[in-house]
C-alpha cells in the first residue's frame, strides 16, 4: 500500500481560538449554541451568531450553500475539525433540480441521428434528456463525480489528455507566408496563394483547414442532409489566433463553398491577431453532442442531454451540475481557510490582506461559463469586446496571500490570480490547468501574480494549456518549483515567464523545469529589461531552455544593465539551445554587462538556434559544453543532478567574480562546482515538500488528495 499522508496539525484547543461549530445534523436557530454538541447546520447562520467568537470549526460532510460573504470584524478562521473529511460543494443533484411537470421529473430517452467528427452518420442513436426547472441555469455537469465535456467539435476528454491535442481541435492555416504568399497547412503543404485563394482570411474570419477525416464542410454538409436548416451561426468558436492570446466569440455567419468544398465562419475580430498557427473548437449546439461523455443544454427550452460513457443511464443521483462559482467571497482581513476540498466552486476576495488557505483541496475548481452563452457566469458573452474572463481564484487588491499546502486539479480557465503584494504560493500542486485557455488576463498564463515581491515557492505543476505557466510579478522569488508538460493549447511561451518590468531583481533559482515544448525560462521583451537573477536552475527536454533578453543601450549609448546567468544545468532541448543569451534583438545589440558564468549545457549561444559565441560585450566564463551532458551527471534517471567527479566541472566554477551591479551573496552565491549541484553537495529537490513516498507527485497527491468522494476512488 502507499505511503498515506502525514495528517494535518488541529489547531490547538487554547484561548486563541473561540470556535462555533457546524454540522449537517445541527440547527439553526436559538436554541443552538454552536458548541461541538449542539451545532448550527449553516455557515451563514453561524457567521450571524458571532460575537466574540474567531473560528468556524465543520464536523465531517459534504456542504451545499449559497456563496458566503465574509465581512466579519473579527481575525476569522474557517476549517475542518478534527481533521474530518469536509467538502463545499457546488453542484446539484439533477434531482433537486428537476422539473417535476414534465414526465414525472424523470430522464427520457431521446432518439436522434448524429455525425461524428470523421463525419460518419449514425441513425437512431439513443442519448438521454431531463427537462430542468425554469430558475434553473447550470455550465458544468458531473457523472460520479467526474466531468462530462461541453459538447463540442472536435470533441476531446480529459481521460486521454486529448483536450491537449490540436488534433482534437479544428484547423485554419498554419502560416501566411507573407513574401511569397503562400498558405501552407500543419503538415507544410502548400494550399493555396495569395488574398484570392478560398484559404485566406483575415482577422473577424476562419477557414477550416481539414486534417485526419476532421472537416467542417464534410459535417455540416451531412448534418444538412439531416436537418437543411443546419447552421453554424450562433455557436460559440474558441480561437487561438493570436500566439499566445485565445478568445472565444459568437459564429456570425458560415459561408460554403460548394466549388472548393471549404467553410468560411465569421466572428467579431480578435485583439491580437497573427498569421500562423490558427486553431479552434466550436461549442453550443445539440449537433456537436455526437461522442460518449458529453453534454448540452439548452437554455432556452431548459432540456438537458446527455450521453454517458459506455452507454450509461442517467438517474436523479448520479449526475449532478454546477450552479455556483463561488463558496467563499472573502472582503476583510485575517481570514483563514484550512483543511477544506472545495468540488466544483472555490474562494475569491478582495481587500482580504493576510488571507491564509492551508492544506485545502480544490477539485473542478472553477470554468467557464459557455454552456449558457457567458465568459463568466452572470453575464452575456460580448463578442464585440474581449472580456476577460475572471471566475478562477481571483484575490484582487489584498497583501500577504499565502497559499500553502494546497493542490488543483482540473480547472478550465487559469487557476489563480492574486493582486496586492507579498503574495506566497509554497508547496502547492496544480495539475491539469486549463483546456480552453482563451479571454485569460495580461499575457494570458496559468498563475498570475501582481505586485512587488511575491514568492513561489516548492511548487508541482504540470499538464497546463496556456502558453505560460507562471507570471510572478515584480522583484519575485521563484525558487524550488517543479515544472514540466506546459503550454499545449498556445503558441510561443515558457514556464517562468519574466515580462520586461517583472526582470529586475527577480530572483529564479533552484528551480526544474523540464519535459515541455515551450522554453524552461525567459525573460521577454526587446532587451529593455535588466538585473534579473537566473541561477542554480536544472532543465531538459525542453523545447528550449534559458532565454534572456535584456541589456539594451539607453539614448545616451549606456546600457540599462545585464542579466545574471549562472550555476545553471540544461541539457536535451529539442528544438532551440539549452541557453541563450542574445546578441542581438530585431537588429538591435543587446545584453550589454550581461554575465553567462559556470553554466553546465550542451547548447549555449547568443542566438535562439544556431551555433553563435557570445559577443564581447557579455560577459561569459568557466562555463563547460560536453556533447551530452548526462553523461557527467551521477544519475539523471533518479534525478541526481550532481555531477562526477571530473576537473571540467568540479572545483572549476568561479566563484569571485563581481561587478559594480553584481555581487551575489547567501543563496544567491556563485559555487564551485560548474552547474547547479556540486559533487557530494545538497541533493535537493524541486517541488512539493509533502510527497515522502515512493509514488510520483501525480500518484501520490491523486490518492492523498482527490478522494474526498467515495465516486471519486477506483472501482
Amino acid at each position: 500500500e502507499p505511503e498515506s499522508e502525514p495528517e494535518s496539525e488541529p489547531e490547538a484547543e487554547s484561548n486563541a481560538y473561540i470556535p462555533y461549530f457546524v454540522s449537517n445534523d445541527g440547527n439553526d436557530n436559538v436554541n443552538t449554541n454552536g458548541d461541538e454538541n449542539n451545532s448550527f447546520k449553516t455557515l451563514n447562520y453561524a457567521i450571524s451568531r458571532i460575537t466574540n467568537q474567531n473560528a468556524i470549526y465543520f464536523k465531517e460532510g459534504s456542504y451545499e450553500f449559497d456563496e458566503e460573504e465574509i465581512t466579519t470584524n473579527n481575525d476569522l478562521l474557517i476549517q475542518a475539525y478534527n481533521n474530518d473529511n469536509v467538502i463545499f460543494d457546488g453542484t446539484r443533484e439533477i434531482n433537486d433540480l428537476k422539473d417535476n411537470s414534465i414526465n414525472n421529473g424523470l430522464w427520457q430517452e431521446y432518439t436522434t441521428s448524429i455525425v461524428t467528427d470523421n463525419n460518419q452518420k449514425i441513425n437512431d442513436k439513443k442519448i438521454y434528456r431531463i427537462k430542468l426547472r425554469q430558475d434553473v441555469e447550470i455550465w458544468q455537469l458531473f457523472y460520479k463525480r467526474k466531468e462530462i465535456i461541453n459538447a463540442r467539435w472536435p470533441s476531446a476528454q480529459w481521460n486521454d489528455d486529448s483536450v491537449y491535442n490540436w488534433n482534437n481541435w479544428g484547423h485554419g492555416y498554419y502560416d501566411f507566408k507573407s513574401s511569397s504568399g503562400n498558405i501552407t497547412n500543419q503538415s507544410g503543404d502548400v494550399i493555396g496563394n495569395g488574398t484570392n485563394s478560398p484559404y485566406y482570411y483575415d482577422n473577424g474570419e476562419i477557414v477550416d483547414v481539414s486534417h485526419n477525416n476532421i472537416n467542417l464542410y464534410e459535417f455540416v454538409t451531412k448534418q444538412q442532409e439531416i436537418n437543411s436548416a443546419f447552421d453554424i451561426s450562433g455557436s460559440l468558436i474558441n480561437l487561438n489566433v493570436g500566439s499566445f492570446k485565445s478568445y472565444t466569440k459568437i459564429v456570425n455567419s458560415q459561408t460554403l463553398d460548394n466549388n472548393n468544398e471549404v467553410i468560411r465562419l465569421s466572428y467579431d475580430s480578435v485583439a491580437l491577431w497573427k498569421e500562423k498557427h490558427h486553431y479552434y473548437y466550436l461549442e453550443n449546439k445539440l449537433e456537436y453532442l455526437n461522442s460518449e461523455n458529453e453534454w448540452f443544454f439548452d437554455n432556452d427550452s431548459k432540456y438537458l442531454y446527455v450521453w454517458l460513457p459506455d452507454d450509461n443511464i442517467p438517474d436523479l443521483q448520479n449526475i449532478r451540475a454546477k450552479v455556483q462559482s463561488y463558496s467563499l467571497n472573502i472582503r476583510t482581513n485575517n481570514v483563514s481557510i484550512e483543511n477544506i476540498n472545495f468540488f466544483s466552486t472555490t474562494i475569491r476576495g478582495n481587500n482580504a490582506d493576510n488571507l491564509r488557505v492551508y492544506n485545502c483541496n480544490f477539485m473542478y475548481s472553477s470554468c467557464y461559463a459557455h454552456m449558457l452563452n457567458q465568459i463568466n457566469y452572470g453575464t452575456d458573452i460580448q463578442p464585440s469586446n474581449n472580456e476577460v474572463f475572471n471566475s478562477q481564484i481571483n484575490i484582487t487588491s489584498s497583501s500577504n496571500v499565502n497559499f500553502n499546502k494546497c493542490a488543483f486539479k482540473y480547472t478550465d480557465g487559469s487557476v489563480l490570480e492574486v493582486t496586492g503584494g507579498n503574495t506566497t504560493i509554497e508547496d502547492c500542486y496544480f495539475n491539469y490547468i486549463d483546456k480552453t485557455v482563451c479571454n485569460l488576463s495580461s499575457v494570458m498564463t496559468t498563475i498570475r501574480l501582481s505586485g512587488n515581491n511575491n514568492t513561489v515557492k516548492n511548487n508541482t505543476i504540470h499538464k497546463t494549456a496556456a502558453s505560460s505557466t507562471l507570471n510572478s510579478g515584480n522583484e519575485a522569488i521563484i525558487e524550488y518549483n517543479n515544472l514540466y508538460e506546459s503550454g499545449y493549447l498556445q503558441s510561443d511561451g515558457a514556464m517562468i515567464h519574466c515580462m520586461v518590468n517583472q526582470q529586475p531583481n527577480v530572483k529564479i533559482r533552484y528551480n526544474w523545469v523540464h519535459d515541455t515544448i515551450k522554453y524552461g525560462i525567459r525573460f521577454d521583451g526587446d532587451g529593455d529589461g535588466y538585473n534579473g537573477y537566473i541561477h542554480h536552475n536544472i532543465g531538459w527536454n525542453c523545447e528550449g531552455g534559458i532565454m534572456v533578453k535584456g541589456g539594451i543601450l539607453d539614448n545616451n549609448g549606456n546600457s540599462v544593465g545585464g542579466h545574471f546567468v549562472y550555476n545553471n544545468t540544461f541539457f536535451n532541448s529539442v528544438e532551440k539551445n539549452d541557453i541563450m543569451v542574445l546578441n542581438t534583438q530585431k537588429g538591435e545589440n543587446i545584453n550589454y554587462g550581461s554575465v553567462v558564468l559556470n553554466n553546465l549545457c550542451e547548447k549555449l549561444s547568443g542566438h535562439r538556434t544556431d551555433e553563435e559565441s557570445f559577443e564581447s560585450w557579455i560577459y561569459n566564463s568557466n562555463n563547460f559544453t560536453p556533447t551530452n551532458v548526462e553523461d557527467y551527471l551521477i544519475d539523471v534517471d533518479n534525478n541526481d543532478y550532481r555531477p562526477i567527479i571530473n576537473t571540467s566541472i568540479v572545483g572549476a566554477g568561479n566563484t569571485t567574480y563581481t561587478n559594480s551591479e553584481f555581487n551575489p551573496t547567501g543563496v544567491d552565491s556563485l559555487t564551485a562546482d560548474i552547474g547547479a549541484m556540486n559533487y557530494n553537495g545538497n541533493l535537493w529537490k524541486a517541488g512539493i515538500t509533502w510527497n515522502n513516498s515512493y509514488l510520483n507527485d501525480s500518484e501520490y497527491v491523486t490518492i492523498n488528495r482527490f478522494y474526498f468522494y467515495t465516486d471519486l476512488q477506483p472501482e
